[in-house]
């Protein structure tokens, strides 16, 4: 779907207003309890795809939301899902090929995201069909360099720009 000014646009209002909206009560409720936000993410908002602006847009926007309640609320738990692929009916046909996932997959994954191992991937990306055992070895490095974490841009703002090494 383009994007379009006509008529509303049904993915910003459920992708963007419906997790701002949801993020809002679960901070509100949980206030000065831990709780855990788990979003179904995509990696399709870190590319760009014909037809599917409004959709990666959208994502895109959603995770700018999460990394805010990260740093808002340190009582909240934030996790941002590719949940996978998995054969359904609203799956467009040219991507049957790829869907090679179940949804039990991401069902599995969330409940690890519940528990305290999982603590080194808040408030990063991570998606349904990789491997915890290999991401638990690699939490040093996850943590250490900043990696699976949303960014909208990656340099330095300001007078003058970007500081270049060389």
């Amino acid at each position: 779907m383009l994007l379009s000014t006509s008529g509303g646009n049904p993915l910003f209002e459920i992708n963007v207003k419906g997790t701002f909206l949801v993020a809002r009560e679960l901070a509100r409720i949980s206030a000065d309890n831990e709780a855990t936000f788990i979003q179904a993410g995509t990696a399709a908002s870190y590319f760009a795809s014909p037809q599917q602006s409004s959709y990666t847009s959208s994502k895109l926007a959603t995770n700018m939301i999460l990394s805010q309640l990260h740093e808002e609320y340190g009582n909240l738990r934030v996790f941002n899902v590719h949940p996978g692929m998995a054969l359904s009916k609203v799956l467009r046909p040219e991507l049957h090929i790829y869907a090679k996932d179940t949804v039990e997959l991401f069902g599995s994954l969330t409940i690890y995201l519940s528990g305290p191992k999982a603590d080194f991937l808040r408030n990063r990306f991570i998606a349904a069909n990789w491997d915890v055992s290999d991401l638990e070895k690699h939490q040093d490095e996850i943590v250490a360099q900043g990696l699976l974490k949303s960014q909208a841009f990656k340099g330095d703002i300001g007078p003058g720009g970007h500081k270049f090494k060389s």
